[in-house]
C-alpha cells in the first residue's frame, strides 16, 4: 500500500513531501532483495536517499529490502516538486492529484504488483 503523498505548503523554491510504501510478504518463505521502485513523472523528483538509484535518479528510485515470511516492511521516499510546478498542477487539476506516482514491487525480473500514490498539494 502507499499512503497519500502530502506536500507541505510552499517553501521556495521547492515543496517537500514524503511517500511511505508498505510491502507485506504473504508467502511462507523470506523474500530477499524485493525491489520497491517508485517512478515519478516529470512534475515530481525523488530525492536521493538510502535507497539505490535506478534509471534516472530524479524520476525513479529502487529500494531493495529483505522481507521475512509473513512480515511487513515500510519504506520512505522523499519527494520534491518546484513551487512553480505545484502552482501549475493546482491550476490544472486541483489540490489532489490521483495516480501521481507509480510504485512497482519486484523480485528479480518478476513484477509482483503495481500500485499508485495520490499527491496532495496543500
Amino acid at each position: 500500500t502507499a499512503a497519500p503523498l502530502v506536500f507541505a505548503t510552499t517553501q521556495r523554491p521547492l515543496r517537500h513531501g514524503t511517500l511511505t510504501v508498505t510491502v507485506r510478504n504473504a508467502g511462507t518463505m523470506a523474500a530477499p532483495a524485493v525491489a520497491v521502485r517508485v517512478i515519478a513523472d516529470g512534475w515530481f523528483n525523488l530525492v536521493p536517499g538510502p535507497c539505490q538509484p535506478h534509471g534516472y535518479v530524479d524520476t525513479s528510485e529502487s529500494c531493495p529490502v529483505n522481507i521475512p515470511a509473513g512480515a511487513t516492511q515500510t519504506i520512505t521516499f522523499n519527494v520534491t516538486i518546484t513551487a512553480a510546478d505545484a502552482a501549475t498542477l493546482i491550476g490544472q487539476a486541483g489540490h489532489t492529484i490521483p495516480d501521481a506516482l507509480v510504485i512497482q514491487i519486484r523480485l528479480g525480473d518478476q513484477l509482483y504488483n503495481t500500485i499508485t500514490a495520490t499527491a496532495i498539494l496543500r
